[in-house]
């Protein structure tokens, strides 16, 4: 099957660029000076091929992962990773729930992350951690420490803590996005403490982190190390949106942070110690960019606005990068006004040079002889897994 879906023709396309002013307030995050670039686009549409794979014994509730020979579906429920080539065919069936070995012994697939070295690891419910080596046999499983004096999950209890206080914060299972940069982990987190929530505090937008750095060079003392980088000032233009304020993020290869929030068109290039080098970006195309607030505290009200026509808000999502050369390649995915077509903005060095209509949830995952990989479309009543897929440009190569 081959969809098409026309692309935004953008000529001389200008957006404003931030380099770090060096008069700065130390703990600055935003702070920046303004310059313009310019970029001239000629290309109209993208042809989308669909990658099917064969049906499998599976409960459809996962994620995909790729590598250069194979792609994964993780089966978050059932805890099976199933493997396919890259015409969709079936090849294997690794791990599954249970205490063997070649088990995992959880009770549900929260996020996972493959290392470039084959060691494989999974996040469960309960701050517990699961890893295996490149032949799917298990290493060692137990508990994350967050390097911190108050024990996990008690710190919600506590008054007046700093809001560098490892302790105060959790993994954010709405965003199950787990990047990685040698033998780290980077994931997004959020705090549910009584007195430093997104639901009633305006102290938690200004001054909660957002992501944890965690290491792996230990497997057998896997460590919260650093908290980084602070939530976007455009939150604290309401009253209030936790909503609306999830993360979003990728590396590059000298361990540069490119930032992006869900009510925010900016993206933010931080280096490996959260300083900002670059700000950049531009909106997104029919955005719906009304947002309902919260104004008290009210955990059905925010599971309800969580849901209610999220599919339709004016927000950005994913963000992936690739390196070609000295380029660097960046996409990120948007949710338009629309019920089938979403936005996907393509920047080359931070200059805008594609902003394309794309199906509804469609994000960039994967690279490989030239073409682009999406995350997976998936019909649980009809058993169905598959992924897009599109042909490269020649000036994305």
């Amino acid at each position: 099957m081959k969809l098409y879906f026309p692309v935004w023709l953008i000529i001389f396309l200008l957006f404003s660029c931030k380099k770090l002013d060096d008069n700065s307030k130390k703990e600055s995050f935003f702070l920046s000076k303004n310059y313009s670039n310019t970029q001239l686009l000629s290309f109209h549409k993208v042809k989308m091929d669909t990658l099917r794979f064969e049906k499998i014994n599976s409960s459809y509730e996962g994620d995909i992962a790729y590598n250069k020979n194979e792609i994964y579906f993780i089966d978050f429920r059932f805890g099976y990773v199933f493997s396919f080539n890259y015409d969709g065919k079936y090849l294997n069936r690794y791990l599954g729930i249970g205490n063997n070995t070649d088990e995992i012994n959880l009770n549900q697939i929260k996020r996972y992350y493959f290392f470039p070295n084959g060691m494989k690891v999974f996040y469960g419910t309960k701050n517990d951690v699961h890893i295996f080596n490149k032949s799917w046999e298990k290493i060692t499983e137990g508990f994350f420490n967050w390097n911190s004096d108050i024990p996990y999950g008690h710190a919600k209890n506590y008054r007046d803590l700093n809001p560098n206080e490892k302790a105060i914060y959790s993994f954010d299972f709405n965003n199950t996005e787990t990047k990685g940069y040698k033998y780290k982990n980077y994931v997004p987190i959020y705090s549910e403490h009584k007195d430093f929530n997104g639901l009633i505090h305006e102290k938690y937008y200004k001054e909660s982190r957002i992501i944890a750095e965690i290491d792996f060079s230990n497997v057998y003392n896997v460590s919260v190390n650093r908290i980084l980088g602070r939530r976007t000032p455009e939150l604290s233009n309401y009253h209030f949106l936790p909503h609306y304020s999830s993360t979003y993020f990728d590396i590059d290869s000298q361990n540069n942070f490119y930032v992006s929030f869900e009510i925010d068109s900016l993206i933010y290039k931080y280096n490996r110690d959260f300083k900002i080098l670059h700000t950049f970006g531009n909106s997104g195309t029919n955005m719906d960019n009304t947002y309902s607030e919260i104004s008290s505290y009210n955990p059905q009200l925010f599971r309800q606005l969580n849901n209610k026509n999220r599919h339709l808000k004016g927000l950005y999502s994913s963000i992936k990068i690739f390196e070609n050369k000295n380029d660097i390649i960046l996409f990120r995915s948007y949710t338009k006004n629309d019920e089938s077509i979403d936005g996907l903005q393509v920047y080359k060095n931070m200059s805008l040079i594609l902003n394309i209509d794309v199906p509804k949830k469609f994000k960039v995952m994967y690279y490989k002889d030239g073409y682009f990989y999406s995350n997976p479309y998936i019909n649980d009543e009809k058993e169905i897994i598959y992924v897009l897929k599109f042909k490269a440009p020649c000036y994305l190569r």
